[in-house]
Parts: structure tokens; C-alpha cells; sequence
């Protein structure tokens, strides 16, 4: 008698409005994406802090150049997480960098998300067959 077991597959579709992509979210693909947007999440935080600093102290802020700066930054983390001109599909979809940017935050949250159930999942279903398997060795 053969043992089968299904393989898992390790991409995640994602679906941003009518736009569809895949993250592989093998060990070392996955903890290179959350590093890559902690990376960019570091950037954006010190654009608003920028921003905040400037309102403070009452100086003038430039909101094309403002703009200009998030726009190259979720662009950047867009195609870095997603591949190459995603940035460009989902802004087409939706021409407002505030709202892709929102995108961006829901994605990864859901991901990180994703991932922890999965591995619950996994641990409880070992768990289990663990408990079974005790359970008859011990009858």
C-alpha cells in the first residue's frame, strides 16, 4: 500500500481590485517579503514623521514633492514585493496613492495573517496525530 501525500502549493493568490498576482511564500521568500516591506514601512514612517516635524514647526510643506516621495515609495515596495510594474496595474486601477497604499498594508497584513493560520493549522494537525497515535500505543 502507497502512502500519498498532497504536496501544498507555496503561492498565495492575491487579487487587488480585477488584477490577480501570486507571492511565494516558501520559508525564505516569504521572511525576505516582510523584511523588504518593514524596509519600506520604515521609509514611510519617516516620510510622516518628516511631514508632522514640518507641520510643527510651521514650515511650508511642498505636497507635489510630498506626494512625489510616496508615490516612488509604494511604487518601489509594490514592485519588490509583487514583481516588476505592479505598482503601475494597480495605480492604473485605482489613480489615488493614498488608496494604494491602503492595498498595500491590507496585503501584507492579510499575508501575515495567512501564514500564522497556516502554521496553526499545520502544528494542530501534528498535534493531533501525535495524541492519536499515543493514545493506540497506549491501549
Amino acid at each position: 500500500m502507497a502512502i500519498k501525500i498532497n504536496v501544498l502549493s507555496t503561492l498565495v493568490p492575491i487579487e487587488i481590485g480585477n488584477l490577480k498576482f501570486e507571492v511565494d511564500v516558501t520559508d525564505e521568500k516569504y521572511q525576505a517579503f516582510i523584511e523588504r516591506f518593514k524596509a519600506v514601512q520604515k521609509e514611510l514612517l519617516a516620510l510622516m514623521t518628516e511631514i508632522e516635524e514640518m507641520e510643527k514647526n510651521g514650515t511650508e510643506i511642498n505636497e507635489e514633492e510630498t506626494l512625489a516621495k510616496l508615490h516612488q515609495l509604494v511604487s518601489k515596495a509594490y514592485d519588490e514585493l509583487l514583481g516588476e510594474g505592479t505598482f503601475r496595474q494597480v495605480y492604473q486601477q485605482t489613480p489615488r496613492i493614498v488608496a494604494v497604499t491602503s492595498y498595500l498594508v491590507k496585503l501584507v497584513a492579510a499575508l501575515e495573517k495567512e501564514m500564522e493560520v497556516d502554521q496553526k493549522a499545520n502544528m494542530s494537525s501534528y498535534l493531533k496525530a501525535k495524541q492519536t497515535k499515543s493514545k493506540k500505543s497506549s491501549q
